[in-house]
């Protein structure tokens, strides 16, 4: 009975606990690798996410995502329409304890990515352990979580949450904006 227990308590999320206060925005044309997470809960956000996808593709920025899929008839549907090297996973690749199977996992590159998006205005314990152990220089997301520590917080007026596409839309305009700033400053 206790080894049941002991797996429970080993459900929270793992931090190495080191800090960079020497972390800065990315530079946009340095953005070599960004990776986004995202839960599918309905049919529309499988609209919504390949939005965002095209949101991407215009602002070219190279991408890759992890997408949590609850339901097993959702997750059919979103392997027939979603076609952009979207990493869909559901309940079966996911472990009793909530965390994401050894196939997924193995996926994340070792090197990490540049910047990491987190799409979740309801994370799934699957989505917030990899947004809490992939190697990351720079975590953008929706709103604050207490177990993982984000870089930038993206939200509506009054701290509302954005519809997605409006989140996507938003993160490219700052890291455009930004990467204008630095190359103007860098004139100088």
């Amino acid at each position: 009975m206790s080894g049941i227990i002991d797996i429970f308590r080993k459900r929270r999320l793992r931090k190495d606990g080191k800090e960079d206060p020497e972390r800065i925005f990315p530079a946009y044309n340095a953005i070599g690798s960004l990776v986004f997470l995202y839960n599918i809960t309905s049919r529309e956000e499988i609209d919504t996410l390949n939005e965002c996808c095209r949101i991407f593709r215009e602002h070219k920025l190279a991408y890759d995502g992890f997408a949590y899929i609850r339901k097993g008839k959702l997750l059919s549907v979103a392997r027939n329409e979603i076609k952009d090297g979207i990493r869909l996973f559901g309940r079966r690749q996911v472990s009793l304890i909530g965390t994401p199977g050894p196939r997924i996992t193995a996926q994340i590159p070792e090197n990490g990515y540049d910047v990491l998006l987190n799409f979740n205005a309801d994370s799934s314990f699957a989505t917030k352990y990899l947004a809490a152990t992939t190697k990351c220089g720079f975590r953008i997301a929706m709103r604050e979580e207490k177990e993982i520590k984000y870089d930038m917080i993206i939200s509506g007026s009054g701290g509302a949450l954005l519809d997605k596409s409006e989140f996507a839309d938003r993160v490219c305009y700052y890291l455009e904006s930004i990467n204008s700033v630095k190359g103007k400053k860098d004139e100088r």
